[in-house]
């Protein structure tokens, strides 16, 4: 069953299970719509705790981190009606982050934070329209938060928070690092001396 809350939309409740199986129920009866398996689809395993993100419905698609180690496939949206794969793009290969909307200058898009950082993605098609880069060897599990044109990325395990700038002039964005605080602690599991 799904590690994280189902989304309604698009007159549809959709799962993502732990194991890696998208549903698209009917939000009345709880008739199984449509079935796919996000391992066979992105070609990945689950991570270490299972899926664990809830799916993001959007601009007629849903939306998920699937996490594929290698090629187009981390990060995958179906058609909401269908189930069809409409895009697939690649991502870091691991989190347990939803997809998240956000809009920077009047460009909408979706926030993807993984292990390598944070990408900003269009929807239409998952192109990556700007990218910061933060790698980390352990997990990401907190959500982004927009603030204006900033963002706070929290890590978990020591490695703390970050502030991100977004300014857009003319097709150039540009991401700049205003801080980062080891002193910000997003998890319990930084309480450690």
């Amino acid at each position: 069953g799904p590690r994280a809350t189902p989304t309604i939309g698009d007159d549809g409740i959709y799962t993502l299970g732990a194991n890696g199986h998208v549903l698209c129920l009917d939000p009345i009866t709880g008739e199984v719509r449509w079935t796919k398996d996000l391992q066979v689809d992105a070609g990945c395993k689950p991570p270490q705790w299972g899926f664990s993100a809830s799916p993001l419905v959007q601009d007629g698609l849903v939306i998920v981190h699937a996490g594929a180690a290698t090629g187009d496939g981390a990060v995958v949206a179906y058609d909401a009606k269908t189930g069809d794969v409409s895009w697939k793009v690649s991502s870091g290969n691991h989190s347990y982050c939803s997809v998240h909307p956000a809009v920077f200058d009047h460009v909408s898009g979706i926030l993807m934070s993984t292990n390598l950082g944070l990408q900003f993605l269009s929807v239409t098609d998952g192109s990556t329209i700007w990218n910061h880069e933060w790698p980390v060897e352990n997990y990401r599990a907190i959500q982004p938060l927009v603030i204006g044109d900033s963002v706070l990325i929290g890590t978990s395990l020591g490695v703390g928070t970050r502030r991100i700038n977004v300014a857009h002039e003319g097709d150039l964005w540009k991401i700049s690092e205003a801080w980062t605080a080891k002193d910000m602690k997003p998890d319990f599991n930084d309480f450690v001396e």
